[in-house]
């Protein structure tokens, strides 16, 4: 099926003229896992894209982040961790602004790290498996 790109970048256009951004991160106050990791999949496809606000936001989220083992936020997390990733590796400046900015973000995950190898998940098979996932993540980012 062929895209049509003027309709892709009006429709874009018109969603960050009405507050994109806010509206995503309201989504990932709702209770639903699905419904958070599925924004972290869009906020990764704004990438670069987003405010600076949004990126401020993307680290509140992560670095606020009360229990990391409640549901699936090991998973959205992580997909936070990517989306902050593309910044902090990007070259010019985007990339010098977010390492100003964020450096911190880099003890804000060595936590986190701390956190999940506080965990024995031995025993559980899926914790197992979003320990390790957002192990990755965090690894990745450093």
């Amino acid at each position: 099926r062929e895209v049509d790109d003027s309709l892709c970048r009006e429709v874009t256009q018109k969603l960050e003229d009405n507050d994109r951004d806010q509206y995503l991160f309201a989504l990932l106050t709702v209770p639903s896992d699905d419904v958070k990791l599925a924004t972290v999949e869009l906020l990764a496809q704004v990438g670069r894209n987003l405010a600076p606000e949004g990126v401020d936001e993307i680290v509140r989220i992560m670095t606020e982040c009360e229990d990391i083992t409640v549901g699936r936020m090991e998973e959205v997390i992580g997909g936070c961790l990517a989306v902050l990733e593309d910044f902090a590796s990007a070259e010019g400046p985007v990339g010098i602004e977010y390492r100003r900015v964020h450096s911190g973000t880099i003890l804000d995950v060595l936590t986190i790290m701390e956190q999940n190898c506080e965990r024995d998940t031995r025993s559980d098979r899926k914790e197992s498996r979003e320990k390790a996932i957002l192990m990755k993540a965090c690894v990745s980012y450093l």
